[in-house]
């Protein structure tokens, strides 16, 4: 009769033991599967909010000299007015021969001047000086040269001359930087181009590599969805009430700034090196988004995609 309590005592402790066990096998295995799949997690509306009124430091990827004035000028102002650290990757090399043509043969009309434009200029000039006015447009921003980055990658501009190999390139070229500077900003937002969903005809691929990109280091669980904003520049080929995307911010307040780095597209004086040849490439989107306050933003991850507006 005395035996039975040490008995049941014994069992407890067998029990106990065995529970300790398993829980110290099962709770590492839960927790690797938890931490695995937090990357893979929907981005909600009211993170990406956060992130973008405050982020601890900002970096954005810009796909072609002019998309940082038609798409990201107002969040790199809306950033530096809150004295949060940037930092401006410049992707595309500003090879356009499409350019090129237009400004030296003669062949168009420039209904903006009312004539046929044949100045000297090849291709390497037409590089050279659209890089010029992506450095201007970030002066006009007071970005601090410091923080600028040419990240000089040769745009082979046709869908035709992007072969996979040449595109794959690019994109591991953007991937490779994407992941460089998170392993020194880790809790940084990262600004690219919504290549995805934001497309005038083919998608192009240079806007196309940053949103390829972060695909696979989220898929490979390398950085979280919500690091990520997207921004839409095709866009304002559409009247207002027309202009979508996955969510907007009004960002009004930095207008003055933004129609400061549109118009260092719009520098013409040929007398002085100044031909305007974002204005001359893609008039109806600088001319659009100069009096627009708004970012137009998608994100991966989004289980919601309505076109929420957020003030």
């Amino acid at each position: 009769m005395k035996e039975k309590p040490l008995h049941r005592r014994k069992l407890l402790f067998t029990f106990l033991a065995a529970l300790a066990v398993c829980l110290l096998i099962i709770v590492p295995i839960v927790i690797v599967y938890v931490t695995k799949n937090s990357a893979a997690l929907p981005v909600t509306y009211a993170t990406l909010q956060a992130e973008i009124d405050r982020p601890d430091v900002s970096i954005y990827y810009i796909p072609h000299q002019d998309d940082d004035a038609i798409a990201f000028s107002l969040s790199i102002a809306h950033d530096l007015a809150n004295n949060v650290p940037i930092q401006v990757h410049l992707i595309s090399d500003g090879a356009n021969h499409a350019l090129q043509q237009i400004m030296a043969t003669g062949l168009y009309h420039c209904e903006w001047h009312n004539t046929n434009h044949s100045f000297p200029l090849d291709d390497q000039d037409i590089s050279r000086i659209r890089t010029q006015e992506f450095l201007a447009s970030m002066a006009a921003l007071n970005v601090p040269p410091d923080k600028i980055h040419l990240m000089n990658l040769h745009d082979y501009q046709t869908p035709a001359a992007w072969t996979a190999d040449l595109y794959n390139q690019l994109k591991n070229s953007v991937k490779e930087q994407i992941l460089t500077n998170h392993a020194q900003y880790p809790n940084a937002l990262h600004h690219c181009s919504s290549g995805y969903y934001d497309f005038d005809g083919p998608r192009n691929p240079v806007h196309l590599a940053c949103w390829d990109a972060a695909t696979e280091i989220t898929n490979a669980n390398l950085m979280k969805a919500d690091q990520f904003a997207f921004y839409r520049t095709y866009v304002f080929y559409q009247p207002p009430s027309h202009r979508w995307s996955q969510m907007t911010m009004n960002f009004s307040q930095f207008i003055p700034q933004h129609q400061l780095s549109v118009e260092a597209y719009q520098a013409y004086d040929p007398g002085n090196g100044q031909y305007a040849l974002g204005m001359h490439s893609v008039p109806i989107l600088m001319n659009n988004t100069i009096v627009d306050g708004i970012i137009y933003l998608d994100f991966l991850n989004n289980t919601f995609p309505n076109n929420i507006t957020v003030s």
